[in-house]
């Protein structure tokens, strides 16, 4: 896979990013002075970016991937910084990697967190999606005048139409199971991060009872593009505590 390392600690994090999305998602993270003594990663899930797609692309299969590229670096210790998608994948990483830090950073842990995208085009047959679905969204992506989606609209066209298919399907099924909230509610060290105000994940919120949380202010579902500065200084924070 495609990735963006920078060596300058024992402690590396590794940051997951969302669905149609890229490693760029995170591009912040090299210049926030909060973070100059951990070592680095942020890299392309299988299909997104410049990472070739997968035969079959779903969420055991890039956890197993992301397994092997964490392996490859041999950090001696790691902290998961984990984004939508990339937190379902993340959880999953954690069976295998022994994990200092898990940031879920508005991760699938329900049914309801797939509502954005992934929900429905699982709902579009494959070769609705793949031929029409696809760059249709696309299209919306790129009229919004958003800041966050705009960036959005330059990683998803990147993306492989297949691999997004088939990556909400699989997510849609693990976030409607209760294993990622069972298993993220079951780690030591976990935080969860989300962008401006409680009401945007009020539905959410009474599960993680004990569970320490943060908002970023002046941010949305992309609180690393919106908010870059809070977002990052929040990240050190918690990676950094106990």
């Amino acid at each position: 896979m495609e990735s963006l390392l920078r060596r300058s600690g024992d402690h590396l994090i590794v940051f997951m990013h969302g669905i149609g999305c890229a490693k760029e998602s995170y591009a912040g993270a090299f210049d926030a002075v909060e973070l100059n003594d951990f070592s680095l990663c942020a890299f392309d899930f299988p299909g997104h970016g410049e990472s070739p797609s997968l035969p079959e692309n779903s969420v055991e299969a890039y956890a197993d991937a992301s397994v092997e590229l964490i392996e490859s670096i041999g950090a001696r210790r790691v902290s998961v910084v984990a984004h939508s998608m990339g937190g379902a994948v993340g959880l999953l990483v954690a069976r295998k990697v022994d994990v200092a830090w898990f940031v879920n950073v508005e991760g699938n842990l329900v049914a309801e967190d797939c509502a954005l995208v992934s929900g429905k085009t699982a709902r579009m047959s494959f070769d609705m999606f793949t031929t029409t679905g696809f760059y249709r969204f696309a299209e919306r992506l790129k009229q919004s005048p958003r800041k966050d989606v705009q960036a959005w609209a330059q990683w998803y066209p990147q993306c492989d139409p297949v691999a997004i298919h088939q990556i909400s399907r699989s997510l849609v099924e693990w976030s409607g199971g209760g294993q990622l909230l069972e298993g993220f509610l079951a780690l030591q060290h976990k935080a969860y991060v989300y962008g401006g105000e409680e009401e945007r994940v009020e539905y959410l919120l009474p599960f993680l009872k004990g569970v320490p949380t943060y908002s970023v202010p002046d941010s949305g579902h992309f609180a690393m593009v919106d908010n870059p500065a809070g977002f990052y200084s929040t990240v050190a924070g918690i990676v950094t505590s106990g």
